[in-house]
């Protein structure tokens, strides 16, 4: 029996399996994934766990849509005060029915 067909069968082996193992390692699963501290790294979860099983994560994510929300509510009562100013200026105050007369 020659070594020859047992080594072309290994070659063979080694060459089909690698590109499998290149291939899994290039994907990254939940339990690799970083936990988040901040509200834009846990809008990353292609980075950054995003399973709400971790408390840390949980409360981050309560905490970042609170946040949200102020924001957006302070931003739409910055938009009213804006209109509600830029209409109080184009009132136009209604003209006096007072005549003057100037004698001499």
């Amino acid at each position: 029996m020659t070594i020859r067909p047992l080594l072309i069968a290994a070659a063979f082996l080694a060459f089909t399996s690698a590109p499998a193992f290149a291939h899994i390692e290039g994907h990254e699963s939940d339990e690799e994934k970083l936990l988040p501290n901040t509200c834009a790294e846990l809008a990353n979860p292609q980075r950054y766990s995003n399973d709400m099983s971790y408390p840390q994560v949980k409360a981050l994510k309560l905490h970042c849509d609170q946040s949200a929300a102020k924001a957006k509510a302070a931003a739409k009562a910055k938009a009213d005060a804006k209109a509600k100013a830029k209409a109080n200026a184009t009132v136009q105050p209604a003209a006096s029915s007072h005549t003057h007369t100037h004698t001499h």
